[in-house]
């Protein structure tokens, strides 16, 4: 079962890449659906994930009972649902994950190779970008009508570079890297602020792991951030930074700025739900809370779900993301600078943007991870190397 997880993973990105609305929302139900089945395998499910998923869809169906009016945006309780049952399927054998991994070697590299050579020559067509208030963005075949709309693709951008940084480290295929420049591109021409952090980071991160002698990353560093600051400015994220730059003469105070307009709302959220009872700070307001309150979703995982499912559906999507980072990291020589730069990737984006409602996004963090963990193993079977010890 993990093998076709992970394939329809892989398959996924060209669903995004190549937007169809209908395809997606298909194959993200059977998506959902496999790792159901994956967890429920044999019949049985164990005990811990039986009680903690049956808890988790008790807080789904309270926050659709709380929810006022018609919902506004049906995916969302789904999302936070699968984020559980996706990050239960990672957890529940995370070497057997690495040796699915490498058992479907041809299949990750030959589908990822290609999209890369697909979003490659999406670069040099105009049909691909969107102008409008004077700024020009990329967006791939995915018909976002705003030059802004780079948050379709820069997502799917993140998966995929993941799924690079796997080749890089668990295959150890180095010449993987030039693959990248599509990925990398999409995040200076994308428009997302957002994903222009967290890719970049997430690119600092293979860097690191692509010299064998550290010193030869940080000799690099100083000369590729010159370069990276010169494609800046004359890309669109440099006319994007230029417009949420703070000055004396800017719309609303620094804050304002800094999270375009956000921190308004943010406020405006936390005083409302600051005002409920008890059970409904404990256990959420409904998915249209914030959209009532701030008009507008909250572009912010904790204060989105503090609203929505309370201070206990905060507390159980925090846990999950813990035990991800711990069981997957944990007591596995992973170094300070790949901890603090992983956890920045998920904890900007939830921040900023939103992770758990960013289907891709969600789905790259636990692969991430375990190309971080088995990055100083050798390209063998999990089964030699049992035999070895």
């Amino acid at each position: 079962m993990k093998k076709y997880i992970l394939r329809l993973i892989i398959l996924l990105a060209f669903t995004g890449a190549f937007y169809i609305k209908i395809v997606n929302q298909l194959v993200f139900a059977l998506l959902a659906l496999m790792c159901l089945g994956y967890l429920c395998r044999n019949g049985k499910v164990k005990k811990r994930n039986f009680v903690f998923l049956s808890f988790i869809f008790l807080l789904v169906v309270l926050g659709l009972y709380n929810t006022e009016g018609k919902l506004d945006n049906p995916n969302s309780p789904m999302y936070y649902a699968f984020w559980f049952i996706y990050s239960l399927t990672i957890l529940d054998d995370i070497d057997g994950w690495r040796e699915t991994i490498i058992e479907n070697r041809a299949f990750v590299m030959f589908f990822t190779k290609l999209w890369c050579i697909a979003i490659g020559i999406c670069m040099f067509l105009p049909m691909c970008y969107r102008y409008n208030d004077g700024s020009r963005g990329f967006v791939g075949f995915t018909g976002v009508e705003v030059a802004s709309g780079g948050n379709r693709l820069c997502p799917v951008a993140l998966l995929m570079l993941t799924m690079i940084y796997l080749c890089v480290n668990i295959y150890k295929e180095r010449g993987m890297m030039i693959f990248s420049i599509p990925c990398i591109y999409t995040f200076f021409m994308g428009g997302s602020r957002t994903y222009f952090a967290v890719g970049c980071a997430l690119a600092v991160l293979l860097l690191y792991d692509f010299f064998p002698k550290k010193r030869y990353f940080y000799m690099s560093i100083i000369p590729i951030a010159m370069i990276g600051m010169s494609l800046v400015s004359i890309s669109t994220m440099g006319s994007r930074i230029e417009g949420n730059t703070w000055t004396e003469d800017s719309y609303g105070d620094f804050w304002y700025v800094l999270t375009s307009g956000r921190s308004v709302f943010w406020v405006k959220m936390l005083t409302a739900f600051s005002n409920q009872n008890l059970f409904h700070k404990l256990l959420g307001n409904g998915h249209n809370f914030t959209i009532t309150a701030g008009g507008h979703w909250a572009h912010n995982d904790y204060i989105e779900i503090l609203c929505t499912y309370g201070a206990v559906g905060l507390i159980c999507y925090l846990k999950s993301v813990f035990n991800i980072f711990n069981k997957i990291l944990h007591k596995n020589n992973v170094t300070i600078i790949a901890w603090v730069i992983s956890i920045f990737i998920w904890a900007f984006n939830a921040f900023f943007n939103m992770f758990y409602t960013y289907l891709y996004a969600e789905l790259a963090l636990p692969f991430m991870l375990i190309a971080l963990r088995y990055k100083h193993i050798e390209n063998k079977s999990f089964v030699q190397i049992v035999e070895e010890e």
